[in-house]
This record gives C-alpha cells, structure tokens and sequence, in this order.
C-alpha cells in the first residue's frame, strides 16, 4: 500500500510498505523514483533498500510496533527512546549496507505511532540524541491527538501545541517536519504552507549529487558522509514553488585522510527569483587502517 505526493519541481514522495508496491509506482513511468528526487517512507519489506539504492532514492525509516490498525495496543516499552533509537540505527546500519548513502536514509521516530504519552514526548525531547547518528530526522507531530489530550485543544487549534513539541528540533541540523496548518500560514502572508528552513537540502541533494559523483572527480562516494549544511534564504519555500538549482564546488581539500568537498546550491524559481542558497560539506571518509 502506499501514497505519492508531489511538489512540483521539488520531487516525489512515496509512502510504501511494501516493496511490492514501490516497484509497481515505478512501473508507472511519471511516478518512478529513479532520478534521485524521490523519497520513500517505508516499512522493512525485504527488497525495499536495494530498490531504493538500485534508483538513487532517499529513504524514511519511521519505527512502528505492529501494524496501524493494532500499534496502540502494544505500548510497553522498558526505556522508549533506547528501544526505538536502537530499531532505527540497526534499520538504518541496513540501508547503508544495501548502498544508500547515509544522507540519503532519514530517521523517524513515529510520533503517535504505537505509543503513549509519555513517549511521544521522551521522543520529541530525544530528537538531537537521534540526530546524533548522523542522519536526517523527519518528525511529524503536528496535530496529532496526544497534543489534544495534553492541552485539550481541539485539532483545529492545535498550532500552538505542535509548536512546543517542536521545540528540540531546533537543536537537529537536517530535519524535515510534517505540518498542516495553511490557514497559518496563510494569516502570516504566505502563499501556502511554509516549508521547513532544511527543507532545501533535499533539493540540492539530488544537484550537488550530481557533481560529487562525477568520476574525474575520484570522490570515494560510498565513504561520503554529510559534515555540515547552511542556508542563506532570501524568502521561504512554500508549498506549490517550482525550483531549479544550480551547484558549483566551492573548495576541495583533505585533512588527515578525509577529503572535503564544498558545495554551493543557488535555489530559484522557474521565473528566476533567487529563493535560497546552501552550503553543504561533504566527507568522503579515509579507509580505516586494517
């Protein structure tokens, strides 16, 4: 089962469980995730991370006890972020084995998914801890129904919640964060919802991808590690954009085995209105020494 949805220019998500399906939206010509711009969210089918590796996807690894029907009957956890921290890093130790570059594997706790309370906020407070494992995080608190039973508000008035649950992920230095509030965003004198200040790494993700693996470059892309993204915006994103971006290497050096690369993106629109630029450092790590 699964769902797609798109924003134009920007690229194409798909929501899978089951490897199956992800092969049959490829099939589907428009939907196939083999230009680098999908992500998939999925479960742990066999065979999903070496589709997505074999079309230069990004995946979502969203931890989840049991299935959506039954998750909220098996709340029992002796230490909640240890237990679903450790499922996703042995996930994501999966991924990079099948050949996803870890840039490219995201984390995500499953917030309300097959927990309490009480977890649920352990695991917002814990995102830096997750993030510490050198992936991206995606969360996705945003109206959900713990924030209800918290505050007592109903989910039309849940922004002020979502906002505080959302507060360690100011502390995560790659995150994308799932919202519903266009009303909000509409009342602050956006066009539509506001994408999140990271959410241009996924669009210089697949250009910058591009240069660093050029062969005459000899970047060693199997050992590439992100080091650092910064952003430089000149408005925000928001949803219905149509982005292009061009990438340039600003810097090549080594340091103690490590070679770095630097890399610019300059994000504009099809009518070429300048909307961001990012900085990313990549590491392509020295060989350890056997």
């Amino acid at each position: 089962m699964g769902a797609r949805v798109t924003t134009p220019g920007v690229g194409v998500i798909h929501d899978v469980v089951m490897d199956e399906c992800a092969r049959l939206q490829e099939l589907e010509g428009s939907n196939r995730p083999d230009d680098g711009s999908a992500v998939v969210t999925a479960g742990s089918a066999p065979g999903m991370h070496d589709l997505v590796a074999e079309h230069g996807a990004a995946i979502v690894l969203m931890h989840m006890r049991g299935e959506p029907r039954t998750m909220q009957t098996e709340l029992g956890y002796r230490h909640v972020v240890a237990e679903v921290h450790s499922h996703l890093v042995d996930r994501a130790a999966a991924a990079l084995a099948a050949g996803i570059p870890s840039q490219r594997v995201w984390l995500d706790p499953g917030i309300g998914f097959g927990k309490d309370d009480d977890g649920n906020l352990a695991l917002l407070g814990a995102l830096p801890d997750l993030a510490s494992h050198g992936h991206p995080v995606l969360v996705g608190p945003s109206n959900k129904s713990f924030i209800g039973r918290l505050t007592g508000a109903p989910v039309d008035d849940r922004l002020p919640g979502t906002l505080g649950a959302l507060i360690a992920i100011l502390e995560v230095p790659r995150a994308v964060v799932r919202v519903h509030d266009p009303a909000a965003a509409a009342a602050l004198g956006y066009t539509d919802v506001v994408a999140p200040p990271t959410f241009a790494v996924m669009i210089a993700m697949k250009a910058s991808g591009v240069v660093v693996q050029d062969p005459e470059l000899g970047l060693d892309y199997t050992r590439v590690v992100h080091g650092e993204q910064r952003f430089e915006y000149a408005r925000p994103i928001v949803a219905g954009d149509e982005l292009v971006v061009s990438v340039s290497i600003e810097a090549i050096r080594s340091m103690a085995g490590n070679d770095m690369v630097t890399t610019r993106g300059d994000v504009s629109t099809v009518a070429g209105e300048h909307v961001v630029t990012t900085t990313s450092l990549l590491v392509s790590r020295a060989p350890e020494a056997e």
